[in-house]
């Protein structure tokens, strides 16, 4: 007899974007800055968790080259990574 196990399982490399605001920010710029790879670590990121998933980078440090935080004026945060 073959018995297949057949699992549902993907693999699936994407772009994982969150947008937040942070008031400390707001006012101490007074245009739009980007911090590209490492550099991005030195704004705080509220904590990600990705349900259902075995193994994922995004709790590690970021040191991808395409990664990005963008900062504004007013205090509004974008933060991309691949």
């Amino acid at each position: 007899m073959l018995f297949l196990l057949l699992t549902q399982e993907l693999d699936a490399y994407m772009y994982f974007r969150q947008e937040w605001k942070d008031p400390r920010l707001a006012n101490v710029i007074n245009k739009t800055i980007t911090l590209l790879r490492e550099d991005s670590n030195l704004v705080w990121r509220p904590d990600t968790f990705s349900y259902n998933s075995r193994q994922t980078d995004l709790d590690k440090e970021d040191k991808g080259m395409h990664s990005f935080l963008r900062v504004t004026p007013t205090g509004n945060i974008l933060y991309s990574r691949k």
